[in-house]
C-alpha cells in the first residue's frame, strides 16, 4: 500500500477580512481604541494598546484587522515604530536646524517657543541648515516633534573642518555646530598647497552618519590655525559672516558728499560743549552728552547721535547690506563693520571741531530723576572734546597730571563730574523701579602680536563706563516714549523687548539654586526685584565665577518686536535702540520711523502694512543677534583656548559652577574659561551639614564636589576646532 504523502498548505499571515469581522464588535472595538489613543496619545504600540485596553486574546486578529484600518483610514496615526496618536492636523514649520552635541535638534517657531527633532530626523541635516518639519503632538509637557520633511541644500553653509592624512588618504575632522565627525576628503576646490593640520571649509555629501566614513570635498583653504589671526577667520568664514563690502556699495560710498548744516532746518547747538567718550582707538563715534542747567536748576540732558539715515538712504546698495549684515561685528583680530568705513570713519563720525549732523534727545530731569521734559530734534553739533573711558575717568577723579592745568580742563572736569552725579541719580533710580544690575565680567585679551594671548584680564568697570550707559539707556527710553505718546501703541517700530522668565527657566533656576545651597521656589524668581534680590544673595556668597552661570541661567534673550511689551531687566515700559545707527540696523531703522512721523509728521496711515514690515524685520534683526552674539562669545571662546594651549602643564585654580549627567562644568578661576571634568560615578547625595548637594568625584576616590567649590585642575584636552576644555583634578 503506498503512502500517502502529506502536503504541508502554505500559512497564509493575513489578517481576517475586514467584512469577516461582526459590525457591531467592529464599531465597539472602534470605540475601544481611538477612547484609549485620545486620553493617551503617544503611550502606545499596537501590542501594548492591546494589553492596555483589556480585550480578550481570542479577539486579537480582529483588533488588529480595525487597528490597521483605523490607521488606512486615516482616523488614526502611528510615528516611529511604537507610538499611535489620534488624527490631527499637521502644522508645517519652516526654519533653521539648531543641532545639538548628543545629535538632535531643535526648529524654532515664531512664537518663541521650539520643535525637537531626533537624532535620527536629523541625520542627513547639518547645523544652521533650512528645514521644513511636520509637526506632531507627542502628548508630553515638552511639547510637539518634529519630522524632517525637506532639507533645503542650496544655502548650506561649509563646515569648518582640520585636514589630516591617514594611510595615504587625506582625512578631515569637521565641525557641524555642537557635532563632530571624521570624513573621507574625495576632491579639492582649491589649488593652494594643503598641509596637514590646516583648517578648511568643507562640504560633506549626504548623510553625516554613513557608515563607515561620509565622504568631503575641500572648499576653500583658511590656513594653519598656529598662525595669528587664522583661527578667527576660520570661525568667521564658518559662520557665512560677509568680510569685504560688496563693490556696488563701496562706490555709492565713495560717491556720497557731505550734507550741508542745513541751519534753517536743525536746532543749532553747535555753541554747547559736546563731548564724546568711547573705547580706547573705537572705529566709530556715533554719540555724544552734554549737560547744562535751566533757570529751576534742572538738568538739560542733551544725548545726540549721528543722522547717519541722512546719508543712507532706504533700498540703496549700502541700506541692503547693511540690513544684511544687521550689526557691525568686533572680534579680537576681525572688525565687520555694517556700513562701509567711509561712513563711520569720515562723514558720520561726531569728530572733535567738525559740526555734524545728528538727532538730539533732549531731556528735561530734576534732581530726584523724575523725568519732566522730553523732545527729539534734528540738529548740528560741533564736538568738543573727543574722549576714551580711561581720560574721562582721570579727570573725575581728579587726578593730576604733570603738565599744568588748563582753563579747559577745569571746565571739563566739573562738566563730568555733574554728568556722573546726574548718571549716579539715574542708576539708583533705575534699579529703585525693578532694573536689574547683573554687572558680569567682561574679559579682555593682550597679544603682542602672537598666535595665543600672553594675558587674559577683567575689563574695568569705570565711572565712565556707567556715565555713558545711563545717558544711553535715558534716551533709547526717552524716544521709545515718544512714539507711543505721539503715535499710540499699535504704530510699529521695532522695539527692544526682554520677556520675563517662563515658568520652566524659572523651574530650572530654581532647582540649580537648591543644588548650590538656597532655597528659591519658582514663585518667588517672578519679579525683577525677587531675581536681584537673589543675585545680591548669590554675590555675597560665591565667587563671580559662579555668579556669572546663576546670572546667566536667570536671564531670558532680548529679541526686537514691533509691538511694546516692555524690559524686564531694566524695568522700562517701552524701549527700543536709538543711540548707535552706525553699528546697529534696528537704530538706523528707527532714525528713519522718527523723521518720517515725528519730525515729519506723517501719520502712519497702513498700520497693518507698515507693521508686516517692520515684524519681517524684527526676526531678521533678532535671528542675526543671536548669531552675532554666539560668534562673538565664542570668538572669546577661541582666544581663552589659545592661551590655555600653551600652558598645558600649568596647574590653574577653579570652581565648579554647573553638572550634568556626564560632566562637572568648571570655571578658571580670574580667567572665566569654562572647561568640563568627566564625571565617572552617578553618586549623587546631599550634605545635611552644608545643604548643597554634593556629587561624587570618581576621579579622585572619596572627594566630593558641590557648586562653588573650590578645586586645583590642568588641562588635559584643549580642541581648537570644537573650542572645547577637558580638565583633570591635580
Amino acid at each position: 500500500m503506498g503512502s500517502k504523502v502529506r502536503r504541508r498548505s502554505k500559512r497564509k499571515d493575513t489578517l481576517p477580512d475586514r467584512k469577516a469581522v461582526n459590525s457591531k464588535k467592529r464599531v465597539a472595538l472602534e470605540e475601544t481604541i481611538l477612547f484609549a489613543i485620545s486620553e493617551n496619545p503617544g503611550a502606545f504600540g499596537i501590542k501594548h494598546l492591546f494589553r492596555y485596553t483589556g480585550i480578550p486574546q481570542r479577539e486579537y486578529s480582529e483588533y488588529r484587522r480595525v487597528l490597521h484600518a483605523l490607521l488606512d483610514e486615516g482616523k488614526i496615526e502611528k510615528h516611529g515604530k511604537r507610538r499611535l496618536f489620534p488624527k490631527q492636523e499637521l502644522e508645517v514649520l519652516k526654519g533653521k536646524l539648531r543641532l545639538t552635541q548628543h545629535g538632535y535638534g531643535f526648529v524654532d517657531r515664531n512664537d518663541g517657543s521650539s520643535v525637537f527633532i531626533s537624532a535620527k530626523q536629523a541625520s542627513k541635516a547639518y547645523d544652521g541648515d533650512i528645514v521644513e518639519v511636520s509637526l506632531h503632538d507627542t502628548g508630553h509637557k515638552s511639547g510637539p516633534e518634529g519630522t524632517v520633511v525637506s532639507i533645503d541644500t542650496d544655502d548650506r553653509i561649509p563646515c569648518l573642518g582640520q585636514i589630516w592624512r591617514k594611510s595615504g588618504k587625506w582625512m578631515a575632522n569637521v565641525k557641524s555646530g555642537p557635532l563632530s565627525f571624521q570624513a573621507v576628503v574625495d576632491s579639492f576646490d582649491t589649488k593652494k598647497a594643503i598641509h596637514p593640520g590646516d583648517w578648511a571649509l568643507i562640504q560633506v555629501n549626504g548623510n553625516r552618519r554613513r557608515y563607515p566614513l561620509p565622504a568631503c570635498h575641500v572648499k576653500t583653504l583658511v590656513g594653519n590655525p598656529a598662525e595669528k589671526g587664522i583661527a578667527e577667520k576660520g570661525l568667521i568664514a564658518s559662520y557665512n559672516l560677509q568680510e569685504p563690502y560688496p563693490e556696488k556699495a563701496l562706490r555709492e560710498a565713495k560717491n556720497l558728499k557731505a550734507i550741508p548744516a542745513q541751519k534753517g532746518l536743525r536746532h543749532d547747538l553747535s555753541d554747547e560743549f559736546v563731548i564724546t567718550i568711547d573705547p580706547a582707538g573705537a572705529k566709530d563715534h556715533d554719540d555724544a552728552v552734554s549737560l547744562k542747567y535751566d533757570e529751576k536748576g534742572n538738568y538739560l540732558l542733551g544725548v545726540h547721535i549721528a543722522d547717519v539715515s541722512r546719508y543712507v538712504p532706504e533700498g540703496s546698495h549700502i541700506d541692503r547690506e547693511a540690513r544684511k549684515r544687521g550689526f557691525s561685528v568686533y572680534l579680537q583680530h576681525h572688525y565687520l563693520p555694517m556700513l562701509p568705513s567711509r561712513l563711520p570713519g569720515t562723514l558720520c563720525s561726531l569728530k572733535p571741531g567738525r559740526t555734524r549732523l545728528a538727532l538730539s534727545v533732549l531731556i528735561t530731569i530734576d534732581k530726584d530723576g523724575n523725568i519732566l521734559k522730553k523732545e527729539i530734534k534734528p540738529s548740528r553739533v560741533r564736538i568738543g572734546k573727543l574722549l576714551s573711558y580711561e581720560e574721562a575717568q582721570k579727570h573725575l577723579d581728579g587726578r593730576r597730571s604733570a603738565r599744568k592745568k588748563s582753563t579747559d580742563d577745569e571746565i571739563l572736569r566739573t562738566q563730568l563730574r555733574h554728568m556722573w552725579r546726574l548718571a549716579s541719580i539715574l542708576r539708583k533710580r533705575r534699579f529703585s523701579e525693578g532694573g536689574i544690575d547683573f554687572d558680569l565680567p567682561e574679559m579682555g585679551f593682550r597679544w603682542q602680536n602672537l598666535s595665543a594671548p600672553t594675558a587674559i584680564y577683567e575689563l574695568p568697570r569705570l565711572q565712565s563706563h556707567l556715565l555713558i550707559e545711563e545717558f544711553m539707556l535715558a534716551a533709547n527710553r526717552a524716544v521709545a516714549e515718544i512714539w507711543t505718546q505721539k503715535l499710540g501703541k499699535g504704530a510699529p517700530i521695532p522695539f527692544r523687548v526682554h520677556p520675563s522668565p517662563e515658568a520652566e527657566k524659572r523651574q530650572k533656576l530654581s532647582d540649580y539654586l537648591s543644588n548650590a545651597g538656597f532655597e528659591w521656589a519658582p514663585e518667588h524668581l517672578v519679579t525683577a526685584k525677587q531675581i536681584a534680590v537673589m543675585l545680591g544673595e548669590v554675590r555675597r556668597r560665591f565667587p563671580p565665577e559662579v555668579t556669572e552661570t546663576i546670572a546667566r541661567k536667570a536671564l531670558t534673550l532680548a529679541r526686537y518686536e514691533p509691538d511694546s511689551k516692555g524690559h524686564f531687566g531694566l524695568g522700562f515700559k517701552h524701549y527700543l535702540h536709538f543711540t548707535s545707527p552706525i553699528r546697529r540696523y534696528a537704530d538706523l531703522t528707527v532714525h528713519r520711523l522718527i523723521w518720517k512721523h515725528i519730525i515729519g509728521g506723517h501719520s502712519a496711515q497702513n498700520k497693518h502694512e507698515s507693521k508686516a514690515m517692520v515684524d519681517n524685520l524684527c526676526k531678521h534683526l533678532s535671528d542675526r543677534e543671536r548669531l552675532i552674539s554666539e560668534v562673538e562669545r565664542e570668538a572669546g571662546k577661541l582666544s581663552g583656548l589659545q592661551y590655555i594651549n600653551e600652558r598645558r602643564d600649568d596647574v590653574f585654580s577653579a570652581y565648579m559652577v554647573d553638572t550634568s549627567k556626564d560632566n562637572f562644568y568648571i570655571s578658571l578661576q580670574d580667567l572665566f574659561i569654562e572647561g568640563t571634568l568627566q564625571v565617572d560615578s552617578d553618586t549623587v547625595f546631599k550634605s545635611r551639614r552644608k545643604r548643597r548637594r554634593k556629587y561624587a568625584n570618581a576621579h579622585n576616590t572619596g572627594q566630593t564636589l558641590s557648586i562653588g567649590d573650590k578645586l586645583e585642575v590642568t588641562p588635559s584636552k584643549v580642541d581648537l576646532l570644537m573650542r572645547t576644555l577637558e580638565l583633570e583634578t591635580v
